[in-house]
């Protein structure tokens, strides 16, 4: 839940605990859990700025296991820093967002370079991106939302596009 903290200053603070039990049949079932984290801060200005940064945890269970070895796929976990600003102009409908961002994981599944029909979990990945997003009412009549994205993606990510682009 967002604190506002003084005039200008917005908190944002979480904690989340995940027990998690997989199962097979015939084997015995294995528990995983996490605690993960979330901050955030931003800063809110008069003339519409808005400069944040935030840090994420992530931990996600994985369902399944590995069609070759049997093994039970380990939740995927991860952790994400972003950094940005937000601009809404003063008599405007409109918002701007300009961010750029870190995501490392761990345990993500992936296709298997060896028999693509398969997949395995990756050791360690990292993503680092830019995303650039402006939406509002342009006229009565008349919204948009358009946005770009640009990803610097670790090579063992596939099917991930470096360049994202969408208007509507």
């Amino acid at each position: 839940v967002p604190t506002k903290i003084g005039e200008h200053w917005i908190v944002v603070a979480g904690l989340r605990h995940d027990r998690v039990k997989n199962g097979i049949v015939g084997q015995r079932d294995e528990d995983s859990s996490a605690t993960t984290k979330r901050l955030g801060v931003m800063f809110h200005d008069w003339a519409g700025w808005s400069p944040y940064l935030s840090y994420s945890e992530s931990f996600t269970p994985l369902a399944g296991s590995n069609a070759i070895t049997g093994a039970r796929y380990t939740p995927q976990e991860g952790e994400q820093i972003e950094a940005g600003v937000k601009f809404e102009p003063a008599g405007r409908d409109l918002s701007f967002t300009a961010a750029t961002y870190e995501l490392r994981e761990k345990n993500r599944l992936i296709a298997d370079p060896r028999n693509p029909n398969t997949n395995i979990q990756a050791g360690k990945t990292k993503v680092s991106g830019l995303e650039l997003e402006v939406t509002g009412r342009l006229t009565d009549s008349f919204d948009i939302t358009a946005h770009y994205n640009y990803l610097d993606n670790d090579k063992q990510l596939e099917a991930t596009p470096r360049h994202q682009a969408a208007v509507w």
